[in-house]
């Protein structure tokens, strides 16, 4: 019995050796997306409307900071029906293709509002209930079922713009959909 033990831990040994200077070189293995909250990187959680900006450049090891966008977004407000008009402020963090959001009325003011995931050899994200970028016919829907009038599937099924969970999917492909970018973002709750 002393002797299995001990080859386990010498097998253990072996492979620790291994691994530490494999995952010393890899700079993001895989992120953990968290509907409607944010997600988690490198053990560190960004969170949407709760993550600076200079935290997340700080916890993704970006230096410098994006020149600033600024915009008119012209729409409907979902409440009252009526026009509305805003003018905004952005930034967009880029960290491996990820892109990171944020948005406000002035500069000093911008909060982290969406993240977009798209499909990468860099690293693999995946969802708690087994869902992950690259996944062959993902079944989006047994997951995350439309429960809301602000919740909307496409007719071919490609796009998934789920707001009561914070979360949209974006698949391409007719008879094998691939699911291609995973986006994070603000909910919408019906009153």
């Amino acid at each position: 019995m002393c002797k299995i033990i001990h080859q386990m831990l010498k097998a253990n040994l072996l492979l620790s050796v291994f691994l530490i200077p494999v995952s010393a070189f890899a700079q993001i293995d895989s992120l953990f997306v968290l509907p409607g909250e944010g997600i988690i990187v490198h053990a560190d959680t960004i969170l949407i409307n709760d993550t600076p900006i200079e935290e997340s450049m700080s916890l993704l090891g970006i230096s410098e900071l994006p020149p600033l966008i600024y915009g008119i977004a012209d729409g409907w407000d979902l409440e009252t029906g009526e026009s509305i008009s805003n003018t905004f402020v952005a930034i967009k963090l880029n960290y491996f293709g990820i892109i990171f959001e944020y948005e406000g009325d002035i500069e000093n003011e911008l909060n982290l509002k969406w993240i977009r995931i798209p499909k990468s050899e860099k690293y693999s994200a995946s969802i708690a209930n087994g869902l992950f970028l690259g996944q062959i016919n993902p079944p989006i829907d047994s997951f995350f079922p439309e429960v809301s009038k602000y919740d909307y599937v496409s007719e071919d099924s490609l796009t998934y713009n789920l707001y009561s969970y914070g979360i949209s999917f974006s698949l391409k492909g007719e008879e094998e959909k691939i699911l291609n970018e995973i986006s994070v973002h603000y909910t919408i709750e019906e009153p």
